[in-house]
């Protein structure tokens, strides 16, 4: 709330796809991944965002 006022939380960031994650780890493991899923989203397919 900024001086009486409610904004939207912004969502413009996308998620990875489980198959990037997969394929940017060593043992393709999307919890060992070299990628970093952006806030919210999970690593696990057809999963919506938690905001």
């Amino acid at each position: 709330m900024y001086n009486g006022y409610t904004f939207n939380q912004s969502h413009y960031l996308l998620p990875f796809s489980e198959k990037e994650m997969q394929l940017s780890s060593p043992t393709t493991d999307t919890a060992n991944s070299n990628l970093y899923q952006n806030p919210a989203w999970k690593t696990k397919a057809s999963t919506i965002a938690e905001y």
